[in-house]
């Protein structure tokens, strides 16, 4: 806040504000406002090619479960006999069980 003479935390569209920057990383960062959001975007490790959610093909040998408002891998697992937690995570691809999403579909494997 001292460096950009801010008295409070409000930002404004378009303002300038002076950050710091190590000096090793000075020659990644020192052309960055002259890059294009995308270009940005790719430094920061972002993929800018994606456009959303893409379509899941359905395959027959699973089921998939939309989640739901307060479900979790544990939740999920106890509907389907014979399937553990451990199962939709590993199937799904999934390693922090809170970065599961409302709406997502999760593949079940068939017994």
């Amino acid at each position: 806040m001292a460096w950009n003479g801010m008295g409070s935390y409000n930002l404004n569209i378009g303002q300038n504000l002076k950050v710091y920057v190590n000096e090793a990383l000075y020659s990644t960062y020192s052309n960055v406002n002259n890059m294009s959001f995308e270009e940005k975007q790719r430094l920061a490790g972002i993929d800018t090619q994606c456009t959303g959610p893409s379509e899941q093909k359905l395959d027959p040998a699973w089921e998939y479960y939309t989640v739901k408002s307060g479900d979790n891998p544990s939740v999920i697992a106890s509907k389907y006999p014979g399937i553990s937690s451990d199962d939709i995570m590993k199937n799904n691809g999934i390693t922090n069980t809170s970065s599961i999403q409302i709406g997502q579909k999760l593949k079940i494997k068939k017994k």
